[in-house]
């Protein structure tokens, strides 16, 4: 069993902080999607504007809108946080999650 990232969702982050990406909690599809758009653990988002949960974030020179429970899928810590591998041997769960 792999070790939960430390991250928090990204419906948490505050409105001009930038984040990483640290995990997905989403489904096969989900993450497919998410990917993508350019999202995936490593990546990292400034967030643009909020709406309640809801929020625009800025990846590169794109914006994409986030509904709400994506974004409680998506972990994230701040992006001044180095990301290391929590590589336990798990196949596809030790690759959606960094520590």
């Amino acid at each position: 069993m792999h070790q939960q990232s430390q991250g928090y969702t990204l419906s948490m982050a505050q409105e001009d902080q930038t984040v990483r990406v640290v995990a997905l909690r989403a489904g096969r599809n989900l993450d497919r999607r998410l990917t993508e758009l350019g999202i995936h653990i490593g990546s990292e988002l400034r967030v643009a504007q909020r709406q309640g949960k809801a929020l625009v974030v800025s990846r590169d020179n794109a914006r994409i809108a986030i509904g709400a429970g994506m974004a409680m899928k998506i972990l994230v810590v701040p992006a001044e946080m180095p990301a290391v591998s929590n590589d336990t041997g798990d196949g596809e769960a030790a690759a959606r999650v960094w520590q």
